[in-house]
């Protein structure tokens, strides 16, 4: 996500996600997901193998309640790795994180 309330602009986000499609075209499907919210992203995640989030994180003392931060129209939206982590995910391979992370508070 190249922009979100309240953060700095991701400006290589859209040339990461460009460079990714074009790098596994001829081996993967690639979907990249416009302005996901956090229960889009909880739904679909099953599906996939590999998933690559560009975007901005919060780290929290509490690492389950730790989030990456998407939309929701034009609220932030928290995606939590305790979220995350409560998924059957039995395609998963690879998860890879982007992101510009704000210090755990």
């Amino acid at each position: 996500m190249p922009t979100t309330p309240e953060a700095s602009s991701l400006s290589g986000v859209n040339k990461e996600a460009d460079e990714i499609t074009h790098s596994l075209r001829d081996f993967s499907t690639v979907a990249t997901l416009e302005m996901p919210t956090a229960g889009h992203v909880l739904q679909v995640l099953p599906a996939y193998s590999i998933a690559h989030f560009a975007c901005h994180g919060v780290c929290e003392i509490n690492p389950a309640d730790s989030h990456l931060l998407l939309l929701k129209g034009k609220e932030v939206d928290k995606l939590r790795a305790k979220d995350v982590a409560a998924l059957k995910l039995p395609e998963a391979r690879l998860a890879y994180l982007s992101a510009c992370v704000k210090p755990c508070r």
